[in-house]
């Protein structure tokens, strides 16, 4: 077996390789940008020989655009260099667009760096340019799709949203006279079914407009939690529902924004919607030590709590993992509470006894001044 050692590696071959079998092209210009030396590559990227690009001003190259943002980061560059010396700035890659000899455009990706001479004074530039035209045409295509996805999803939840409450409507109207017990009984049913449609056209329309959503603000959770009461109420109306918070502080605030309230909803609605018990009740513990950067969010059911398999998958997006209790309103959590920093878990109300409750415990970063 042959040992690679630098005294058998030729350093002149390596460099061959490098400038002229990589498609990349490896380029010289001198502090005028005119071309000193180009490689092979140039002809696969550009059209162009060497010698081609090397007789030419590096204007009729490059688009209009091109032109001024070069210049203007050379000038960045010198600007910099006196600012911050040789080793504090390094520039960052350029992204340009090139006129090939064809007359047709490429989008490049330039990285450079100053060549100097002994006194550190930069004397020339050398660089690297890759072709990255499949790239950009691949992200114009995924955005030009993703907006096209946004749009049907909105026309989408829209339509359905007002199909659905329309048939709520309906179904509410018609439970308002008498009947048999079995007639009612179906229409109970598909009153409940309605329901969970209208609730998963929202978390879809929520999923798609979370990632339109930026920046975190200074939230007042208790607030939050309030409002998300108000809404299960409004959403169960003929469930006897007793929800209690726990708050000894009631002045913490957490880094969140608008879907803080929603994140809630899902829980409390989850907690009481899968009660079968004739009353509901739901506490809601809020704490926070001094020292903890968290503010902790209990919520403490009496349904039919969860055993250990289902807690462990509870929050998985796998297909492997499907179950009838998480469903996409827990995804839509678990995406939140990530977006927050946060941490989620799922434990038993009783410890031991999964049977006898739940109790979803949530973790969201506080605002460090509200302790």
């Amino acid at each position: 077996m042959i040992k690679i050692t630098e005294e058998n590696v030729d350093a002149e071959e390596i460099a061959h390789i490098l400038t002229n079998q990589i498609k990349d092209v490896f380029w010289v210009v001198d502090m005028k940008l005119a071309f000193i030396y180009v490689s092979k590559s140039s002809l696969h990227v550009a059209g162009y020989e060497p010698h081609e690009i090397q007789d030419m001003p590096i204007d009729m190259l490059l688009a209009d655009r091109s032109r001024k943002l070069v210049k203007k980061a050379l000038q960045e560059a010198m600007n910099l260099e006196a600012e911050v010396g040789p080793e504090g700035y390094k520039a960052p890659p350029l992204e340009l667009e090139v006129i090939r000899k064809d007359k047709k455009k490429i989008c490049i990706e330039v990285s450079r760096k100053f060549i100097r001479d002994d006194n550190g004074k930069p004397i020339g530039i050398v660089g690297i340019a890759r072709d990255i035209s499949r790239r950009k045409l691949a992200e114009k295509q995924y955005v030009e799709e993703k907006v096209q996805a946004e749009f049907y999803n909105s026309i989408l939840a829209h339509d359905l949203s007002n199909i659905h409450q329309g048939i709520l409507a309906s179904l509410e109207l018609i439970l308002d006279f008498k009947m048999p017990e079995d007639a009612r009984d179906l229409l109970k049913a598909a009153h409940a079914l309605t329901r969970r449609g209208v609730r998963l056209t929202t978390d879809v329309k929520r999923l798609a407009e979370l990632a339109l959503v930026e920046n975190l603000t200074e939230i007042n959770p208790r607030l939050a939690m309030e409002t998300a009461i108000e809404m299960v109420h409004h959403s169960l109306p003929r469930r006897h529902i007793r929800i209690e918070i726990i708050d000894d502080r009631k002045g913490d605030f957490v880094y969140a924004d608008q879907f803080l309230v929603y994140m809630f909803f899902n829980l409390l609605h989850n907690a009481a919607r899968l009660d079968r018990n004739e009353e509901i009740k739901i506490d809601v513990v809020i704490s926070r030590s001094e020292k903890d950067k968290f503010v902790k969010f209990e919520i403490i059911d009496r349904g039919p709590g969860l055993d250990d398999r289902s807690k462990r998958f509870l929050f998985s997006t796998s297909a492997n993992h499907k179950n009838s209790i998480r469903g996409l309103g827990l995804t839509l959590v678990k995406q939140i509470i990530d977006r927050y920093g946060g941490e989620i878990a799922v434990e038993d109300r009783i410890e031991g006894k999964h049977s006898d409750g739940a109790r979803f415990v949530v973790k969201i970063p506080a605002v460090i001044d509200s302790v």
